[in-house]
């Protein structure tokens, strides 16, 4: 089943009439090619999703869809948060399409010292890519139905976000994925008992021994999410997948 945003909608009822935007009804009407009577699903990215049907076009070929059963589903009530060393474009746009589909809630990308993919924070290029990231973030809800769209962040300096969210701030619990020799737990051995986790993913270069010192200096806890090497983005789905089981079933959802 195709499915489409309307950020627009507040909620969804039964035989509710919806407008989809011009790109959406591009999208259904000319590349998909989808006709009356064709069974679509709604999501507004704030919990509401809906089954449908295409009803028609109007005179401004925008489509027209009949909703035929609206639903709202509650957010998790234990967040996951990513925190995600920049990566090059098309990896950081991996990293936020497959966390948006294993269920992140919230996306920071943040500047470390092994970083190759750099932007000035705060700047035109960073609100850029923010903007790009949504977009590739909404596409991956419709995708999964995911019917939270999660929280982008603006870039940051790693140092920043740790002065702000210290272990324990705002019940955060912190994880660094780690791929330092010393013994480390595995992910899924860590005990949570916080409502918000924040796991740390490193650029292909790691995080330097600087900021490994700054993540345990602010109460992040080393983790290991597996027996091998994985790729940045590949540890960020990763670890995104387990926190969002291992949450989901502590909170009995």
């Amino acid at each position: 089943m195709h499915r489409f945003l309307c950020e627009s909608c507040i909620e969804f009822h039964d035989g509710q009439e919806v407008i989809l935007d011009r790109e959406e009804s591009r999208h259904a009407l000319r590349v998909l090619r989808l006709r009356s009577g064709d069974t679509v699903g709604l999501i507004n990215g704030r919990g509401w999703r809906a089954t449908a049907a295409l009803s028609d076009q109007d005179s401004t070929n925008s489509a027209r869809v009949h909703v035929h059963r609206g639903e709202y589903i509650p957010p998790p009530p234990l967040q996951v948060h990513l925190v995600q060393a920049m990566l090059k474009n098309k990896a950081m746009d991996l990293v936020i399409q497959k966390a948006v589909e294993a269920g992140v809630d919230h996306l920071w990308p943040v500047i470390t010292d092994h970083c190759e993919a750099r932007v000035a924070v705060q700047s035109e290029d960073a609100r850029q890519k923010i903007g790009k990231w949504q977009k590739v973030a909404a596409e991956a809800c419709k995708q999964s139905g995911n019917p939270w769209m999660p929280v982008i962040h603006p870039v940051a300096l790693l140092p920043e976000w740790l002065s702000r969210h210290a272990e324990g701030d705002e019940g955060f619990r912190l994880l660094t994925a780690s791929l330092r020799p010393e013994p480390t737990p595995n992910l899924t051995a860590v005990s949570i008992g916080h409502n918000h986790v924040a796991v740390f993913i490193g650029p292909e270069g790691d995080f330097s021994i600087r900021e490994y010192s700054l993540l345990e200096e602010s109460g992040a806890v080393p983790v290991r999410l597996g027996p091998h090497t994985l790729r940045s983005e590949t540890a960020a789905v990763v670890a995104v997948g387990c926190l969002r089981m291992m949450l989901d079933t502590a909170a009995g959802t």
